[in-house]
């Protein structure tokens, strides 16, 4: 009896894919909380799911017997290679765009540089004990590809920016620990292309934006499950199983605030669900003192992307669904992380100093569905109050 109705909740996951492409809604982005925990162990953590970022990876998480935490802050830094070297010409011309871009070789290196900074955890609090994860956030990253244009280069503007809070349980059902996530999100998002110079010329006292953004608020929700097997652990989640937002378009800044908006609601939004498996699997002691609790991951995501791709003959694409990381503990205080993320290399190290965590991160991500075609590298630092 126990299995028909395991397999009655696998087809309504299922069917639940279907159910979203017949709709007629916008797609929103997904929540891109970035965190160096994870991505320098690849982006594996389906799995594993230790700590508080298992709020963004597995609900099934917060079961694991000693998975409990208390997390005050958790504020990240984010910029690829492209932006600080950006950054550095900008401070050595003393800010003063119009004589860079007067300058044909400082032109020259932005045609084809895609751009991109972040911030998150900043809200980040919460509470995880007992199968119960409670947990605040946010995040907000923009990415900008500088291309040729007819006369000076043009700009392809992207945001992606959320605020929400997380609730989540966690229970034994056999050999299983099965979790599901209710979420409430506020959403911006937006892409635009625009002159470079219009950008560079824009000033948030004309009252306008930019770029063209969408405000939207909803609930959204996630389910998940581990089986443990003495040292290996197999995870299976689907993410956004049934996520709507109600949505206004906003071109002003006076629209920016948090919350619905004043204006009547203009349509809904869904964020397209993803179906992830992982395998976590702790080895343990490989040299006393120098290198323990070693545990290896692995991560093949949004699987039902990848099915629908080979219904359309697209066999590449699975280089980018993977994911695959390690993670060491040394000296009591440190703990080193490597990984591949989509076939690029990532690392990152974490130095416990008791009430503060230092985190750093370097990790490189795929953006479009052929591995090796469009690279980003990052860099990524956090300081986080978690116990």
């Amino acid at each position: 009896m126990k299995k028909i109705k395991y397999i009655i909740i696998l087809l309504f996951i299922l069917l639940s894919f279907k159910v979203f492409a017949q709709q007629q809604m916008i797609e929103a982005p997904a929540i891109y909380y970035f965190t160096p925990r994870v991505f320098s162990m690849g982006g594996a953590y389906t799995a594993w799911g230790q700590g508080p970022d298992a709020f963004f990876y597995n609900p099934a998480a917060y079961g694991i017997q000693g998975n409990r935490h208390l997390f005050l802050l958790d504020p990240s830094l984010r910029a690829n290679f492209t932006m600080l070297n950006l950054f550095n010409q900008i401070m050595q011309s003393q800010n003063d765009f119009s004589v860079l871009m007067k300058d044909p070789e400082f032109v020259k290196t932005l045609i084809g540089l895609r751009l991109s900074i972040g911030f998150s955890g900043l809200p980040f609090a919460g509470l995880m004990i007992g199968g119960i994860g409670v947990a605040v956030f946010d995040s907000f990253h923009v990415t900008a590809n500088i291309k040729k244009g007819l006369l000076v280069p043009d700009a392809y503007l992207n945001v992606n920016a959320d605020i929400g809070a997380i609730v989540g349980m966690a229970f034994n059902v056999g050999p299983f620990i099965v979790g599901a996530n209710v979420k409430l999100l506020f959403k911006l998002w937006g892409e635009e292309k625009s002159s470079i110079l219009n950008l560079l010329n824009y000033s948030p006292s004309q009252g306008t934006l930019p770029i063209a953004l969408y405000k939207g608020s909803g609930l959204g929700f996630d389910v998940g499950a581990i089986m443990k097997l003495g040292n290996l652990q197999l995870g299976l989640t689907v993410m956004d199983i049934f996520t709507r937002l109600s949505y206004w378009k906003i071109n002003s800044t006076q629209d920016l605030s948090i919350g619905p908006s004043s204006k009547p609601v203009e349509g809904k939004a869904y964020i397209k669900p993803q179906l992830n498996f992982g395998v976590a699997y702790k080895v343990g002691t490989l040299l006393p003192l120098i290198a323990y609790n070693v545990v290896l991951t692995a991560d093949i995501q949004n699987i039902n992307q990848f099915i629908e791709d080979l219904s359309r003959k697209n066999y590449y694409t699975l280089g980018s669904k993977l994911f695959m990381g390690t993670e060491i503990q040394s000296f009591g205080i440190f703990k080193f992380r490597f990984g591949l993320m989509q076939g690029y290399p990532t690392f990152g190290i974490t130095i416990n100093l008791l009430i503060l965590q230092i985190s750093l991160a370097y990790y490189s991500r795929e953006l479009s569905p052929i591995p090796g075609l469009n690279q980003e590298e990052n860099l990524l630092i956090n300081l986080s109050f978690i116990w």
